[in-house]
């Protein structure tokens, strides 16, 4: 005995109609990728998961769980994820958050962490007692009136974004050509689950 409003029902025309070119994309993305090995394939999920991830973290990687230690009192889990051959990156989460995500060796995930997480050094007055560590050189830095973003490239073509203050900036010398360190720690990390 219910009735829809003009509105109701321009809702549900509009879910009908996003819901078919859904489906036709998919279609079409499945013809797509048949025929295409397991790397290509792994490539394609990957860029198909970093465009449907969004969020304010500025550093958004792809990767697979590479390993998983539990530590001896079952409280926190340190995960290992893979981005690829030569860039691992570590996470540091509870036990909870581990079983909540399912996390197991070879799932693929999304690794986030926000450029205010991100430290920076130069020269050799700091070693950084953190897991996440990456030598690079400085590609650009974009003051504001506070703060400065730097975006720090890594090998690879990698990159990494932080947020410092102008201060930091000018004490640490940063400019684009610098050679910098960038490093977060683990527990900075955030992971989400892609696909099933």
């Amino acid at each position: 005995g219910a009735s829809l409003t003009a509105y109701g029902v321009k809702i549900i025309a509009l879910y009908r109609s996003l819901k078919q070119q859904y489906d036709s994309a998919a279609d079409t993305l499945a013809k797509a990728i048949e025929g295409v090995d397991d790397a290509q394939a792994d490539e394609l999920q990957a860029l198909l998961a970093r465009l449907s991830v969004r969020t304010s973290a500025r550093n958004q990687f792809v990767g697979r769980v590479e390993s998983l230690t539990v530590d001896p009192d079952d409280v926190e889990v340190e995960v290992i994820i893979r981005v690829d051959e030569g860039f691992s990156l570590c996470a540091v989460l509870t036990a909870d958050a581990s079983e909540r995500l399912d996390l197991r060796p070879g799932l693929q995930l999304a690794a986030l962490v926000s450029a205010a997480a991100v430290y920076l050094a130069t020269g050799s007055r700091l070693t950084p007692a953190t897991r996440n560590r990456f030598s690079g050189r400085v590609l650009a830095v974009h003051r504001g009136p506070v703060n400065a973003e730097v975006t720090v490239e890594l090998s690879g073509g990698r990159t990494l974004t932080a947020t410092v203050t102008g201060g930091a900036a000018d004490e640490l010398g940063l400019a684009p050509g610098v050679e910098a360190q960038a490093f977060f720690k683990a527990s900075s990390l955030m992971l989400q689950r892609i696909g099933a």
